[in-house]
């Protein structure tokens, strides 16, 4: 399950973290810490910040790029993303459409021809 919490403070970001995780409890589900990270858009992407702070005190990590469905998005002065992998994994998942129509064809025939 991915979860994305959009927030215009770092403080703001803490208060919906912790009401993520009440909501995640109550559903007797956990955060996983070590696959989430914060990310920092907007004029102040490059200065120092408190950490965000887990209701049982783990710390996420801030990193600079965070990758979601191959896409990259970057920390920066505004929105800034990297779409170099999407088109290799488009052409790979097209190749895979493309070999299970040319597996499929032989199937259909067979259908067709009882």
């Amino acid at each position: 399950m991915l979860i994305f919490l959009i927030a215009p403070s770092v403080t703001s970001l803490q208060q919906l973290l912790n009401i993520c995780e009440q909501e995640l409890e109550w559903l007797d589900m956990s955060l996983n810490v070590k696959k989430s990270t914060c990310i920092r858009i907007g004029p102040r992407f490059n200065a120092n910040c408190c950490n965000i702070v887990t209701r049982d005190g783990r710390e996420l990590a801030w990193t600079n790029v965070v990758r979601y469905l191959g896409i990259f998005i970057e920390s920066a002065s505004c929105f800034k993303c990297s779409l170099d992998n999407v088109l290799s994994v488009l052409s790979i998942g097209h190749s895979m459409v493309f070999l299970e129509e040319l597996v499929e064809l032989p199937r259909m025939r067979l259908l067709y021809s009882w």
